[in-house]
């Protein structure tokens, strides 16, 4: 199941029992869904009230993130998890091996011109992300009809999508939101996969239009999150058996 999102400053109802949460917002009928079908509850806005829902949310395995209006993280509430991984025990003490570094920077390497020249399809001083993001943007502003400001705003909201689906992945693998590990792995891969998804919504065929651009580009990126999260999954699969060769 997709993401549930919450619009805090329009919530009317909330309840979560052992089985199901329940919403509604204004002029909404109530909503249900499964518990166990639920891998993420995204609050949009300040939340004022409802907060022990919430909590119950948390304790019941849902992560729960919030959300600025404009798109931007605030912060997450998740319980903690004691799942251990070669990544997280590795990851922080790379630095401190020349051997270890190595073989981190090479995968990262690879990965890096995999990404670009399967998006992007050349390798012209793509270590520069920022400028080729840039020079994306002006593609995507063309072909898609934004002005800058519509622009600005939606890739405010792909790139906080993005960083909580990355995570996901991260946690499948036994990485830990907040510990070293993920940091570094956020810091190397989010800016890389922010290129592919930009890419990606370049060739996409279909428009955005009118006013709900933000409603648009949640259904865009719901339908380009898949095959990018079983990328990411399998590069990391491919570190993993780096490193345990190593042992």
């Amino acid at each position: 199941m997709a993401p549930i999102s919450i619009e805090a400053g329009r919530l009317k109802f909330c309840k979560v029992d052992s089985v199901s949460l329940r919403i509604s917002g204004e002029n909404e009928a109530v909503r249900s869904f499964p518990l166990r079908a639920i891998r993420l509850l995204v609050v949009i806005g300040q939340a004022r009230e409802g907060l022990d829902f919430l909590l119950n949310c948390v304790e019941q395995g849902i992560p729960v993130q919030f959300v600025h209006e404009n798109g931007r993280l605030s912060c997450r509430l998740q319980m903690l998890d004691d799942r251990r991984s070669l990544l997280a025990d590795w990851l922080p003490h790379i630095d401190a091996n020349p051997c270890w570094l190595k073989a981190y920077k090479t995968w990262h390497y690879e990965v890096s011109t995999r990404v670009i020249l399967r998006s992007w399809g050349r390798l012209e001083t793509w270590q520069d992300l920022d400028k080729v993001r840039d020079q994306i943007g002006r593609e995507i502003l063309k072909s898609k009809h934004l002005d800058i400001t519509q622009f600005k705003a939606l890739l405010v909201w792909f790139d906080s999508w993005l960083q909580l689906d990355l995570l996901g992945v991260l946690e499948v693998r036994g990485v830990q939101a907040g510990s070293e590990a993920s940091q570094k792995l956020l810091q190397d891969l989010l800016p890389l996969y922010s290129i592919w998804l930009a890419c990606t919504w370049l060739k996409d065929t279909k428009q955005l239009s009118g006013h709900n651009t933000t409603e648009q580009a949640l259904s865009l990126y719901g339908r380009l999150i898949p095959r990018l999260k079983e990328n990411m999954s399998l590069e990391l699969k491919e570190l993993v058996s780096i490193f345990e060769k190593m042992v």
